[in-house]
């Protein structure tokens, strides 16, 4: 959550947040993807 968190303060989107998590953390893609659905849906809750 923190490296999604820090690229999305960085100013990038959903794909390009991907993209950065995929190139650091290959092995765990599918994760992040997970993760990041996870994240949108806790910022729209406390929206």
């Amino acid at each position: 959550m923190s490296s999604i968190m820090f690229f999305e303060n960085e100013g990038l989107t959903g794909e390009a947040i991907n993209e950065k998590l995929h190139a650091y953390k290959g092995h765990l893609a599918e994760f992040f993807d997970e993760a990041y659905r996870v994240y949108q849906e806790l910022k729209s809750m406390l929206a």
